[in-house]
């Protein structure tokens, strides 16, 4: 096994040939032995060491300040570092460089090769004081020590060990040296010995990273254990991957863990690796973007992508990352990464998305992991690359689920933090590789074959992407027959199709000639032997040979080709490169690479990330010529330089497989023995067959403990029945009750003990059977390649439950799905409450084979040995048939002839055939007729509805007499059994005939046969032993195989049923006829063949056409005319011929004995169609069929005879056979899709279908549709004409006539061009000119977007009936927009106004400039359905489809209109999410709000929505600013979750209040703020849930409530009420919650923002304002708030004055009420409004504004009403004294409102206010929301001025004002 492992990781695919390799090298056997038996494990090491581990390490000494006794601790620790290296053994080495103010080389490298001599030298160092010139000591390394002549040798390391103890003397000097350094591959340690070194410079001299290659040590005492260190670790220097130097586009976040559960150095770890990796990239905002977000119980944006733009502040945000709180819960952080850092995709230059790049760091467990795997596969589908590093015991499998695939490139596990250097160079190397890397600037120059084989991408988007990136490498290269050949073959699933070969000798423009050729899909005609190098590609001799491989999802039947290969091309040398695309096995990419792997085998997450790593392989394209610098022309001979590299790199192989025998030996010594030939032996009675596993069991607590051990004891036999290993069989575990664990992984099982104790560990604890999430995780989460699925291994799952499934119809789904993936399902079924119907849909086909029930648990031990041998022998497994509807009828031969036994054979026959389907009445129903004389009906199709029945009466059939009437049995099938009708729909029929003889009655067995094919029955015949072939032949539809079987002997049946049935699914449903929708006219005209075999053909052809289509009177009426010369009327409308006359007409018609004569002086087609008797108002089509393109003397004659179809408007088609005569086909048809070229006549019935489609697919429902175009001058006259093009091809979908469908078209820009209206029709069978062409005659391109113009006019003039509208049929508007329109809301309105009209509004956006706001304004609701988007005017194409489907299906049931809303708001979703409410309940609340979210228009400009939910807790989903788009708003609840704890609804009113209804959440002041609450139950605390209420309601917010079930309607009623009126909704069940969709909506509607007048009322109005040194920054928005307050009184002698107190230490009368008289005067002291100032005297303020304010001399009025609001954010100095002040405040009659903000003590908040204290007081968390209480604020207070000023008082008050103005003006009196 050691062996083996070891030649399958170095490419071998025999162990035999990997240890003849290495045994060549190594020497005799015996030596091998005796190594690999570890008698001497330190000679190899010293063996392999010396191969390549050898170091050239310089130790660079700074001796410019050193105290003699540090000095000899110096030698002291450099001489114990070299003995520890033994330097003779490894073959290391040493230098010694020291310096001050000079540098003395005391020691070479040549020198420097035994420890003595290195020991010597150590001896003999002496200080160099002067000064310390670390500058020069680098400058010598390179310029005197690493040279050839010195000693450096070319096969190994170079390592500095740099020791300084201080700044260097020239700081930028140095640094420079030390890049120059590091760039010629040197690595290099910095030690920093002492307090004065500068961490700085150490770090910066050292190589990436900086924390493993630098060390800071305090005291010199040190320095030997820090050497040691090294020593210990040198083993790994060599291979630790130096950092490419690269500046990758593309943005990278970092999720790092700040639980505090971890230690403060594991803390400080993680933030030096992140910083670490940062700095490795050139940050800006051009090149890469950083984010970080840290994550504990909680997750916090520290910041995002476009907060900083440079690394320097990036760092110190890094290091300001703190540890806040215990948990992990990642999957909030990924949620985060999602919504907001990765939300809006960044475009380079080229406008091409920026990849993005998710790093997550852990050090524990998450709290929910199967909600992280939904986020990561979120984030995988958006197109985010996400690398895991785990460290400690977090859960490998996890984090390898997380990362991207495959996972041993993303993911990695750690047991400390101390080693995250360890993937540090991978992490950068990889995303430089894919993303970073840049093109030459120069061509690659080298003599080289090339082989290019690239698997079939599925789509010619993908196919381009591949074209432009071979062009890449191939513009880079020096193509020419001396110099580089490149050769292109495509792969694909029937194996392989040569492009061009090398023997070719193309250049490069024939090269880019070829990749045009480059087609999708390839020809599957499979050419062998491709992939052998030395029989079919013609190599040359002496030249470098690579091959590329491009892989996107290679076919598993060419893998033994690919392994033969690989295998030859070790023998050949050849360079192998693959490019792995997407989630593709890199087991299978490692095994065809080149070694080592990490550099042959490339990855692009996605096909678009694809072109990203062209550069890094034309690089090692280019490295593999051997030049790495990129070689100039003329340089060294090729042949040489290829002999050369095979040279280099036969030795490099040879160093790779030394090394991993070396580390494989050594990490398992516990293994004394190395035996050779060890084989694998069979362990008796295990089951040896290479198989994936997965056991999935049924943990809910039905089933009872007993039971439960009894069934786990089953398990673990089973699995002890394996021989499980990772090389054979591994087991996966998966559990399920109402959740879903995946126990055990199949990587993780390496042995049977570890499974079972597994199986030991597993609890039945919770209820629920969602079997369909079990098999949902086996197929998402088991059967992967990143968690041990083999490509190669049989995948099986044993499916073992108790009880039916919670969710039936998610089960069906599932199980389907995890069979397509291509997993044998075994399902066990224990008790009686589970149907047979699910036994069937889960497992496999035939059921009879694959599934299995049992009474009890304790019969389980009776199935096992038959359970093992079907799961090795892997039995065959039959195609499910669904979704096909088959009624199938089996007729069985009965009579005395068969004896008992072959008639049980028979009938088990029957039974393995039905097990093959899912037996439901609304899928497959089973009818069985026995026969011999008599018939006899055993059971019809609605006798059973499930196997099991059918099954027991299958065994119940016997025989009675002798006899073989078989006619009888085919006539019974036919009008007793098919004759029953199907409630759903039609159904495929087949029939199964099955018998040992010849009937009684042959002749009438024939008729009856065909009695029932006529019937559109599928009829197979199977016959047995001595049973006439020839009379079967009559009977089966087809007369070959799988229709007409025989076989010799009833044991052969089992053996014939799996290809009968695969038939049966094959095939599609018989439809009967098609149905073609409305009434046409139909004429062919066809021209006659010269050969009378052709003739058939095209009348079998005409024949199969008539017969497929609904003909008759009211319906479709044919006409046939064939010519030649001249025409010939074979049927004629006026007959109004039956499809059977039709059919005979055509049979009988005798063909004329000249027939392809000169056309030149043809007929008229007007002649021929004079008196074909065309119905008016109805669609008329004409099939036009001719030969070959006539000669071009003859062309315009037969154009002329033509075109006259053309000009009388009819539809035309052109079936084209032979020659194509493009330039006729075209003129004569109606559109391009109409024209169908023909190679040959027996290709004609390939044409069938298209041709069926084009008659009948044509929408024939009755409408009036207008086409609205924009015709403005932001779009070019290229789009114009595809814009018009779109609308010409939607027309060709639809019947246009008077009748039925009629059309309109306008254009628009700044003005309105009604092209035609709805009445502009030209009948078919008339001349003129059609309206598809009066399209290309619009009006020209204007500028201005004036939309509203356009339906306005199609409003008042287009819908009326003078012009074509019709009362009685829908109308439809279409709009076709480039832009946003120039007046939206008028746009808004007239698009409303065509809706409430009854008008259904589809619109179609196009290109970057559209308005998704508009978009939704324009359409009809659910605006998600009646809305098109793409990208440019050439994707129109893809929606047309769509289009016109979705249209004809309103046109032919015209939807129920939504009530639609445009009113602005901003609407709270707040829904109960306790455990009194079901998961699938809860999904239906979800449902419920998406769907009523269809009417209105979502956008920053109209309705905002928010949503939450609660329990015991506050759960945020959303606020009203984090989507702005319809689909991101209902993508957002659809990912709600639910916790099930407790109805606190109180809280969640608070909650709504506080966090959403605020500036900073995306309140809006001028919108409605609405929340509508839904609950199925009484809320826990019902006073607080009201007192909630009331306040929620005194801020404007409107509520509304949904009570479901036994929710206490009084409550919600009491919540809800609003004047007197409740706003309450309630429904029994969740399901009836769509019923109340429009109502509610209504009521929203009318909700309108309260708009509360200017404060009248005489007050006296003061502020105290809290300005102490916590305010800061936030004393503007102090200032913004009472400025706005001002704004709601009126300010007048006799109604407000204003002043405000400021404070902090002291207080400060700033405004009197007697200057607070204007508000221009109050807002100039506003602005001038002092700084803050330390301290908070609360009491103080208060005693001013008792004392001070309200007196007379500073304006203070006489009846006024006395109001204070006391603003403050922090508690004050003196709370006692604060209380006492407040209760004087009180008594002056003063009213107080309170306004906190952040934490505040309740005691001291209720003391200010006035009472009660809730009316009184506000709190909010920040100075941002103080906005959010203007209103509310001013409501209140105007409230109570109102009380207080009685109408008398106020009029003597206004009397007195009166008077005093009147003595104000002199002279007056």
């Amino acid at each position: 096994m050691f062996v083996r492992k070891l030649a399958k990781v170095c490419g071998y695919s025999r162990p035999s040939s990997f240890l003849v390799k290495v045994t060549d090298y190594f020497g005799p056997s015996s030596s091998m032995v005796k190594v690999g038996g570890y008698s001497g494990p330190s000679s190899l090491l010293v063996k392999v060491s010396g191969v390549f581990r050898q170091l050239d390490v310089v130790l660079v000494l700074d001796l410019s300040s050193l105290a003699d006794s540090h000095l000899d601790i110096y030698k002291s620790s450099l001489k114990r570092f070299i003995s520890e290296s033994a330097v003779e053994d490894i073959g290391h080495q040493f230098s010694l460089v020291s310096y001050g103010a000079q540098v003395d080389i005391a020691l070479n490298l040549t020198d420097g090769v035994t420890t003595t001599r290195c020991l010597q030298a150590v001896d003999d160092l002496l200080p160099l004081p002067g000064g310390r010139n670390t500058h020069l000591a680098l400058a010598a390394l390179r310029e005197t020590i690493f040279l050839p002549e010195s000693g450096d040798r070319e096969g190994a390391i170079n390592v500095v060990i740099l020791i300084t103890s201080g700044p260097s003397f020239l700081p930028f000097r140095t640094l420079t040296e030390a890049n120059l350094l590091k760039e010629s591959g040197v690595t290099v340690f910095s030690l920093g010995v002492g307090r004065w070194v500068k961490d700085a410079e150490v770090q910066f001299l050292a190589s990436k990273p900086a924390s493993y290659y630098s060390k800071r040590i305090p005291t010199v005492s040190e320095l030997g254990e820090t050497l040691s260190a090294i020593v210990t670790d040198q083993c790994t220097i060599d291979f630790k991957p130096k950092v490419i130097e690269c500046a990758p586009l593309f943005d990278i976040a970092f999720i790092m863990d700040a639980s505090s559960t971890m230690s403060a150095e594991d803390f400080r770890l993680q933030r030096e690796f992140v910083d670490n990796l940062v700095s490795s990239f050139d940050i800006s905002p051009q090149t890469t973007r950083a984010a970080l977000v840290a994550f504990n119980n909680d997750s916090r944006i520290i910041f995002n992508m476009a907060t900083y733009s440079s690394y320097s502040p990036i760092k110190k945000a890094i290091f300001a990352v703190d540890q806040t709180g215990a948990g992990r819960v990642l999957d909030k952080s990924m949620r985060f990464c999602r919504n907001f850092v990765f939300r809006h995709r960044r475009l380079d230059s080229s406008q091409v998305p920026v990849p993005q790049v998710l790093i997550i760091i852990t050090g524990g467990k998450s709290r929910y992991p199967q909600r992280v795997l939904e986020e990561a596969n979120l984030l995988k589908e958006d197109g985010v690359t996400i690398f895991t590093i785990s460290v400690s015991n977090q859960k490998q499998t996890l984090m390898s689920r997380i990362a991207s695939q495959p996972a041993t490139r993303y993911n990695f596990n750690l047991l400390q933090f101390s080693q995250l250097y360890m993937v540090y160079s991978d992490m950068v190397n990889t995303t430089c590789k894919e993303y970073g890397t840049k093109l030459p600037e120069e061509e690659c120059h080298g003599l080289a074959d090339i082989m290019f084989f690239y698997d079939v991408p599925q789509t010619d988007e993908d196919l381009g992407i591949l074209r432009s990136y071979m062009e890449t490498i191939v513009r880079y290269l020096e193509i020419a027959e001396n110099a580089t050949r490149v050769a292109l073959t495509a792969l694909h699933h029937g194996g392989l199709s040569p492009i061009t070969t090398l023997e070719q000798n193309l250049n490069q423009s024939e090269i880019f000639q070829a990749l045009l050729l480059m087609r999708t899909p390839v020809s599957t005609e499979k050419t062998t032997g491709h992939f052998l190098p030395n029989r079919s590609i013609k190599w040359r001799d002496d030249v470098i040979k690579i091959v590329v491989l491009f892989r996107f999802g290679l076919n598993h039947s060419i893998w033994r080709d690919l392994s033969r290969f690989v295998t030859a091309s070790y023998r050949q040398d050849i360079l192998r490169f693959v490019i792995n695309v997407g989630n593709i096995s890199a087991d299978i990419s490692n095994r065809l690479a080149s070694e080592p792997k990490a550099s042959h085998v490339v990855y692009a997450p996605y096909m678009d990330t694809l072109m990203t790593t062209a550069p890094y392989l034309l690089q090692r394209i280019c490295d593999g010529f051997g030049c790495q610098t990129l070689v100039p022309s003329g340089g060294a001979n090729g042949k040489e330089k290829a002999a050369a590299l095979r040279r280099q790199r036969n030795s490099e192989t040879m160093r790779c497989l030394m090394y991993l025998l070396a580390v494989m030996a050594l990490a398992c010594q516990a293994d004394r023995t190395f035996d050779i030939d060890a084989k694998i032996r069979e362990i008796m009675n295990h089951c040896g067959n290479l198989a994936d596993v997965a056991f999935i069991l049924d943990a809910s607590s039905s089933i009872k403990p007993d039971d439960y051990e009894t069934m786990k004891d089953f398990i673990k036999n089973m699995i002890k029945s394996f021989e499980v290993s990772q090389d054979r069989i591994r087991i996966a575990i998966i559990s399920f009750n109402q959740f879903v664990s995946v126990d055990l992984y199949l990587d993780q099982a390496t042995d049977g003990e570890k499974a079972i104790a597994q199986v030991d560990e597993i609890l039945a604890t919770n209820t629920g059977t969602n079997t369909h999430k079990a098999l949902h995780a086996a197929r998402t989460m088991v059967f992967q390649p990143s968690v041990g699925d083999r490509p190669t291994a049989p995948n099986i799952a044993i499916v073992l439950t108790d009880g039916q499934s919670t969710h039936e119809e998610e089960t069906r789904q599932e199980a389907k799905k995890l069979k397509n993936h291509d997993v044998t399902v075994f399902s066990i079924g224990v008790g009686k409450w589970l149907s047979d119907q699910e036994l069937q849909v889960v497992a496999s086909r035939p059921t009879s084979i694959f599934s299995y029930r049992i009474d009890s648990f304790g019969g389980l031990d009776t199935i096992r040995e038959s359970l093992k041998k079907k799961t090795c022998i892997s039995p065959p497994r039959m195609p499910d048939c669904d979704p096909v509807k088959l009624d199938i009828a089996f007729i069985l031969d009965a009579s005395s002839s068969i004896s008992s036994e072959d008639f049980q054979k028979m009938k088990e026959f029957v039974d393995s055939f039905i097990s093959s389907f899912e037996i439901f009445p609304s899928s497959t129903r089973i009818a069985l007729i026995a026969f011999d004389l008599y018939s006899r009906l055993e059971f019809n199709l609605n006798d059973y509805d499930s196997y099991n029945p059918i099954k027991n009466a299958i065994y119940e059939v016997d025989q009675r007499r002798t006899g073989t009437a078989t006619h009888k049995a085919l006539e019974m099938a036919r009008t007793e059994v098919f004759s029953l009708k199907r409630e759903d729909g039609k159904a495929k029929k087949i029939a199964v005939v099955l018998t040992d003889g010849k009937s009684r009655e042959p002749d009438l067995t024939e008729v009856e046969a065909a009695n029932l094919k006529d019937a559109k029955v599928i009829v197979f015949a199977v016959g047995v032993g001595k049973s006439r072939i020839s009379e079967l032949e009559k009977v089966a539809s087809k007369p070959n195989p799988p229709f007409n079987i025989h076989v010799t002997e009833f044991d052969q049946l089992q053996e014939i049923f799996p290809d009968m049935v695969a038939e049966t699914c094959k095939d599609k449903p018989d439809q009967g006829p098609v149905d073609c929708d409305g009434t046409a006219d139909l004429m062919f005209l066809v021209e006659i063949p010269s050969e009378d075999a052709d003739y058939e053909l095209v009348q079998k052809y005409m024949e199969q056409l008539i017969d497929d289509l609904d003909i008759g009177q009211g319906q479709l009426r044919v006409a046939v005319t064939l010519f030649a010369k001249k025409p010939f009327p074979v049927v004629t409308l006026p007959e109004e011929a039956s499809k059977p006359e039709i059919l005979a007409s055509l049979r009988d018609f005798e063909l004329p004995s000249k027939r392809r004569a000169d056309l030149a002086n043809g007929f008229s087609v007007l002649e021929v169609m004079a008196d074909l008797g065309w119905r008016r108002k109805m669609s008329r089509i004409v099939v036009s069929m001719f030969i070959d393109s006539p000669d071009k003397s003859l062309q315009p004659d037969v154009l002329s005879i033509f075109q006259d179809i053309k000009k009388r408007n009819l539809e035309s088609i052109v079936v084209n056979i032979g020659k194509p005569w493009e330039e006729g086909a075209k003129t004569l048809a109606s559109d391009k899709e109409d024209i169908i070229f023909v190679p040959r006549f027996d290709a004609l019935s390939n044409t069938l279908d298209r041709v069926k489609a084009r008659i009948c697919d044509a929408c024939g429902f009755r409408g009036d549709i207008v086409f609205l175009i924009d015709a403005s001058s932001s779009i070019t006259q290229g789009e114009y004409d595809t814009a018009k093009g779109f609308v010409k091809q939607l027309m060709s979908g639809f019947n246009i006539s008077d009748d039925q469908i009629r059309v309109g078209l306008v254009v628009f820009n700044q003005f309105v061009n009604i092209t035609y209206h709805l009445n502009k029709i030209t009948e078919p069978g008339q001349t003129g000119t059609s309206l598809r062409d009066l399209v290309d005659t619009v009006a020209p391109i204007q500028v201005g977007t004036f939309t509203h113009k356009a339906l306005k006019a199609v409003r008042e003039e287009m819908l009326t009936p003078d012009n074509g509208d019709r009362p009685d049929v829908p109308n439809i508007v279409i709009v076709l927009t480039d832009g946003q329109s120039r007046k939206p809301e008028e746009t808004v309105t007239e698009a409303a106004m065509l809706r409430e009209a009854g008008t259904l509004m589809f619109a179609i956006s196009v290109g970057r400039w559209r308005s998704d706001t508009e978009l939704q304004v324009l359409a009809s609701k659910p605006a998600s359905q009646y809305t098109f988007a793409v990208e440019t005017f050439d994707g129109l194409e893809t929606i047309r489809s769509a289009l016109s489907e979705k249209t004809c299906q309103v046109l032919e049931k015209p939807p129920k209109l939504i009530t639609e809303c445009f009113t602005k708001a901003d609407i709270l979703f707040v829904i109960d999410g306790s455990k009194s409410i079901s998961p699938q309940n809860f999904e239906t609340a979800k449902t419920f709000v998406a769907k009523m979210l269809d009417s209105y228009i979502i956008s920053p400009e109209y309705v905002r929505v928010a949503v939450m939910t609660f329990d015991q807790k506050v759960r945020h989903g959303f606020y009203f600013n984090t989507y702005e788009i319809l689909d991101d708003v209902k993508n957002a609840v659809q990912t709600l979750e639910q916790y099930q704890v407790g109805t606190f609804t109180h809280k969640a009113l608070e909650a709504a209040r506080k966090d959403y209804f605020n500036p900073i959440n995306g309140e809006r002041e001028d919108a409605p703020n609405i929340i509508i609450l839904l609950t199925d139950g009484r809320s826990r605390k019902p006073e607080k849930t009201l007192q909630q209420a009331d306040i929620t309601k005194s801020f404007d917010i409107t509520l509304m409530t949904i009570g479901i079930g036994n929710s206490k309607i009084e409550e919600l009623e009491s919540i809800a009420t609003v004047d007197g009126e409740p706003l309450t909704f309630s429904v029994h069940e969740f399901d009836q919650l769509v019923g109340i969709t429009s109502g509610l909506v209504e009521q929203t509607c009318k909700v309108k923002k309260v708009e509360i007048q200017e404060c009248s009322f005489m007050m006296d109005f003061m502020f105290v304002l809290d300005l102490s040194s916590s305010v800061g920054e936030d004393k503007s928005k102090v200032q913004d708030f009472v400025s706005k307050m001002a704004d709601g009184y009126e300010i007048s002698d006799t109604a407000g004055r204003i002043g405000f107190i400021t404070f902090n230490s002291k207080p400060y009368l700033d405004l009197k009420l007697s200057e607070g008289i204007t508000k221009e005067a109050i807002k100039t002291r506003i602005d001038e409004m002092r700084e803050p100032g330390v301290g908070t005297m609360t009491w103080k303020a208060l005693d001013m504004l008792r004392e001070q304010a309200y007196t007379a001399e500073n304006g203070a009025r006489p009846g006024a009403y006395k109001v204070a609001i006391i603003l403050s954010d922090g508690k004050s100095r003196n709370v006692t004294k604060t209380i006492e002040a407040a209760k004087l405040v009180r008594a002056a009659d003063i009213t107080t409102f309170v306004v906190t903000v952040g934490k505040y003590k309740d005691e001291e908040i209720k003391a200010i206010a006035s009472e009660p204290a809730d009316f009184f007081t506000f709190s909010v968390e920040a100075f941002d929301q103080l906005f959010s209480l203007l209103q509310v604020i001013k409501k209140r207070s105007c409230e109570k001025a109102s009380a207080h000023n009685q109408p008398q008082k106020r009029l003597l008050l206004d009397l007195e004002a009166l008077v005093k103005k009147l003595e104000d003006k002199r002279g007056f009196l």
